[in-house]
């Protein structure tokens, strides 16, 4: 079934968010939010690589509670690493991001970054660089996150179950970014964030 905001007044959309490193370019059209992303932009904390970044685009809004953040994200990568996705976010050093990472014309990772206590991880699979269109559904509840991909926006299969360290007031949205590149476009609908009691 497609996703879709059952919540009535709970229901957040994209006209009520606010940008954490606002990008270059940015706009809504309708029914939808354009980027432009910044190069040498990116989220990630000191695993395997060794370095810090937090100067990643990210649009949302702030809350408490438990919710469920949903999106479609249609994207045209062009460099190594660049990525779009769901994006919750305690403080620099307890955050989650899901996205589509680009590498080469052929093939791409679709996976999620999990950073607790300013240590993130990388869980990924194998997919088609083909692929330039997916539906993200995530749930926080009590401390644990459930995620799930879509292809078709119909058909969600599980991506990753993990617990979540951030705490207090989160800021739950959308993100992109470009390490490696001079930037790229991705288009946002169908997005909403719902409060669960």
């Amino acid at each position: 079934m497609r996703a879709a905001c059952t919540g009535g007044s709970q229901c957040i959309t994209i006209t009520f968010m606010e940008w954490i490193n606002e990008p270059p370019a940015w706009g809504q059209e309708k029914e939808y939010l354009w980027v432009e992303t910044a190069g040498d932009t990116d989220y990630w904390q000191r695993t395997h690589y060794g370095f810090q970044r937090d100067n990643g685009h990210a649009y949302g809004r702030r809350i408490t509670g438990d919710l469920v953040i949903a999106g479609r994200f249609r994207f045209s990568p062009v460099s190594l690493f660049d990525q779009c996705g769901l994006f919750l976010r305690s403080d620099a050093e307890n955050w989650f991001k899901c996205s589509v990472e680009f590498e080469d014309s052929d093939e791409s990772r679709l996976g999620s970054v999990n950073t607790a206590s300013g240590w993130s991880d990388w869980a990924s699979t194998v997919i088609s660089s083909d692929i330039r269109e997916i539906w993200y559904r995530l749930e926080l509840k009590h401390g644990d996150i459930t995620l799930s991909s879509s292809l078709d926006g119909e058909h969600y299969t599980q991506m990753r179950i993990c617990r979540f360290h951030g705490t207090g007031e989160l800021f739950a949205g959308i993100y992109g970014c470009s390490p490696q590149g001079e930037g790229f476009r991705f288009d946002v609908s169908e997005l909403f964030m719902t409060a669960l009691s």
